[in-house]
């Protein structure tokens, strides 16, 4: 996939955003100011913290933007699919032992999913001092 870009969510650092979860996740809506974004690439895994709570999302196989919008896509999003007589090809040449119905549920696409996030204006947060003098007085 040639626009995608895996450090686009670091764009979304102090902005106002909507994040649309897809319908086997709720299809809810979840909405604020994003005050932190973090890639942890060990564990495959985006952090986002909107309004102090704590996101976390699968790492997707793909991140791109759409108009002002960044997307999640997840599953097999590569846009060649296999021809059938490729396929066939294959299954006979293989040194698998199986049926060709376990073949075609060895190499079956997986579903597709998308998380939008639709991105706002900017919001300034305050800076960490103006916190601390709000908590002291």
């Amino acid at each position: 996939m040639s626009a995608h870009n895996r450090y686009l969510i670091y764009t979304l650092l102090g902005r106002m955003v909507a994040i649309h979860l897809p319908s086997r996740f709720g299809g809810t809506t979840m909405e604020g100011v994003v005050e932190r974004v973090c890639r942890d690439i060990f564990d495959n895994v985006v952090e986002v913290t909107l309004d102090g709570c704590r996101h976390v999302f699968r790492e997707p196989e793909a991140i791109v933007q759409r108009g002002t919008d960044i997307v999640f896509l997840y599953g097999d999003i590569d846009e060649d699919l296999e021809k059938d007589a490729q396929m066939f090809k294959e299954a006979a040449i293989s040194s698998y032992e199986g049926s060709l119905h376990d073949h075609l549920r060895r190499t079956a696409r997986s579903p597709t999913s998308q998380t939008t996030i639709k991105v706002g204006a900017i919001k300034k947060s305050p800076s960490c001092r103006w916190r601390h003098r709000l908590a002291v007085s």
